[in-house]
């Protein structure tokens, strides 16, 4: 290693690692955007993932809080190590009517930095370094520095399928394909020891239902496997019902929240992350969630 650098050895792996494949792709398209009669053959730049549709209602919304509302004397203190009690208060409140559609306790809540953060603590909580985290492929390119960079995990990519016509009719994961990626995995004297699951899936759009969930968790507690459900984009949803799309959709699928599960099946091996970065539009608030009944990973 280059001793030349002013900075450690892991900084040094970061900075140099790409962080992901399409980033040049981004930045050409960022600078070329389509505009109708200034720019009409510029780009989109779709694999950035900022929710700004919403904002407008949403900054309203805020400004006018802001204004008949006083700062709280508790925002100058460092409140509780999960995030100020009040907060987390209203995020289980949120959380429990509009995306998980059951109870959801404050005391099972924690909050970071965004959800990036939120992936990077549990895999350092929940895993050793060098421990195999399995993520269903293609999937989102980024957990691999999240996973990687501090908690030294490694990321295996479990192809369960090439193209979406591939899953008609089927489950998104099944487990056959658990089993192949733990065989895989031991042969070359690993441990799998934490599995993560995006639903809705990015970059697929695909749906786990509450069946596959059920099976797969119960696979993951028998095998004592950490199973992390990134619900990041559960209230971004397409209405499938509308009458200009609905031809598209033969059969209608629904969003089931894990945070049933969880609360049914109270496992230490079972976990949700949710932020308000994709449903709210508020990416730069930097605000995650973990919800999981693991007092010792909460601790």
């Amino acid at each position: 290693m280059n001793q030349d650098f002013n900075i450690s050895e892991r900084g040094i792996i970061a900075s140099q690692t790409e962080l992901r494949a399409d980033f040049k792709l981004f930045f050409e398209a960022s600078n070329d955007l389509w505009e109708k009669d200034k720019n009409p053959g510029g780009k989109f730049p779709l694999n950035m993932a900022e929710n700004n549709l919403t904002w407008p209602l949403l900054k309203n919304e805020m400004e006018s809080k802001l204004k008949s509302l006083s700062i709280p004397d508790w925002v100058s203190n460092y409140t509780a190590p999960k995030g100020a009690p009040v907060f987390i208060d209203s995020l289980a409140e949120f959380m429990s009517r509009h995306l998980c559609q059951s109870k959801v306790s404050p005391e099972f809540l924690l909050t970071s930095a965004g959800s990036t953060a939120i992936i990077e603590l549990l895999a350092w909580v929940l895993c050793d370094k060098g421990n195999v985290a399995v993520i269903p492929s293609p999937a989102y390119p980024v957990y691999t520095q999240d996973i990687n960079n501090k908690a030294g995990l490694i990321r295996y990519d479990l192809q369960t399928h090439h193209d979406l016509t591939d899953l008609e009719g089927k489950d998104v994961l099944v487990i056959e394909d658990l089993e192949r990626a733990k065989l895989a995995i031991e042969n070359k004297g690993n441990s799998f020891k934490l599995l993560i699951l995006t639903s809705p899936d990015n970059p697929s759009g695909r749906l786990y239902s509450i069946g596959e969930l059920d099976n797969i968790s119960n696979w993951c507690i028998k095998n004592k496997i950490h199973l992390v459900v990134n619900e990041l984009y559960g209230l971004s949803l397409i209405d499938t019902s509308h009458e200009v799309i609905r031809e598209d959709y033969k059969v209608e699928k629904q969003f089931n929240s894990f945070a049933k599960l969880i609360a049914l099946k109270q496992s230490d091996y079972l976990h949700q992350v949710y932020a308000l970065s994709k449903d709210l539009g508020a990416s730069g608030f930097r605000v995650g969630v973990f919800y999981s009944m693991n007092k010792k990973a909460l601790e």
